[in-house]
């Protein structure tokens, strides 16, 4: 079975308290899938480049991806740039927000009527992984 290309995006700076989610949600994702990046859930998230290497990085693994995985439960400028170029250049985008946070889940996510963009919440990193099994069937699918 062909595995897709999934880019996980997440807050690098506002999420420290959401780092042991996002290796929930990583290691989840590269059991099953071809997960692109997980430098928001381990190492430095700089991974040794300068603020215009690290754009062109993520760019060309966005573009590379059938799918990008958003965990927007810590509001991020850059994961919502992310969310938006996605988009753009026709990508699905998976929105997790997990039920319970402190921070109000996106007005500009939330009202979003693409079909390209569905929102998750979630209690569980198992929870979020199942619904985005739903939508990965479905890029293989169409």
């Amino acid at each position: 079975m062909m595995k897709i290309k999934i880019f996980f995006a997440g807050s690098m700076y506002g999420g420290e308290e959401d780092k042991e989610m996002y290796k929930s949600l990583t290691d989840g994702l590269k059991a099953k899938y071809n997960l692109l990046s997980d430098h928001v859930a381990y190492g430095d998230v700089h991974e040794g480049l300068d603020d215009r290497q690290l754009y062109q990085k993520d760019i060309r693994l966005i573009n590379e991806a059938q799918l990008l995985v958003a965990e927007v439960s810590a509001p991020s400028v850059g994961t919502g740039y992310e969310i938006a170029m996605a988009l753009h250049v026709g990508k699905r985008v998976v929105c997790l927000y997990r039920n319970g946070s402190k921070r109000r889940l996106s007005m500009m996510l939330n009202g979003n009527p693409s079909e390209d963009l569905t929102v998750i919440k979630y209690d569980s990193a198992e929870e979020a992984l199942v619904g985005i099994d739903k939508i990965a069937d479905r890029i293989l699918n169409d």
